[in-house]
């Protein structure tokens, strides 16, 4: 027997959350038209979110987004865990932020470390973000992806606690990976 399944787009996802068809108490993202149920943050994962996040506030001058969605193509509407974006405040207050406007994204990786990996990067790459930071808490690393090329990145870095790297976006600014991975 085959197994049937249904796509949803952004759209449809939009509305089941407004009619309160998805548990509000529930974390969900819509990949590839597929919504899939994100499983509960953990305490490693809530502080290096927390880390970076501060991290990011004392070293940009940019609109940084925390577990906020950003809207993508293929049906896609996913919540990385951290976005620096282009621009001021106000021009998110009507729509939501897309590839376009994401300068760094960064995905803080536990449990779904393989999920990141094989499924959020490939969809990243094919929106073009210019560059995505992979907070590998498992092997207490950095994975930079840069060079946006069809599914994948061209350019991939690992970076160990003793390492800096400077984002794409903002060349002058060295910063230590053991900052982030606290």
């Amino acid at each position: 027997m085959q197994l049937v399944t249904h796509k949803f787009s952004v759209e449809d996802y939009h509305r089941m959350g407004e009619t309160g068809i998805l548990p509000p108490d529930k974390n969900f993202e819509l990949i590839r038209g597929e919504i899939l149920e994100m499983s509960p943050v953990g305490f490693k994962h809530a502080y290096t979110v927390r880390q970076i996040t501060a991290l990011c506030y004392e070293k940009f001058s940019a609109v940084i987004s925390v577990q906020d969605p950003i809207l993508l193509l293929n049906e896609s509407e996913p919540e990385p865990d951290i976005t620096i974006l282009s621009g001021s405040p106000q021009q998110y207050a009507e729509c939501l932020p897309t590839a376009t406007d994401v300068q760094l994204l960064i995905e803080v990786s536990d449990s779904t470390l393989r999920y990141d990996q094989t499924v959020k990067l490939p969809l990243y790459a094919e929106n073009r973000i210019p560059e995505v930071w992979i907070a590998n808490i498992q092997d207490q690393q950095l994975e930079v992806y840069r060079e946006p090329d069809g599914s994948t990145y061209s350019q991939m870095l690992v970076l160990k606690d003793s390492e800096s790297i400077a984002p794409l976006a903002f060349p002058e600014i060295q910063i230590m990976v053991k900052d982030i991975l606290g």
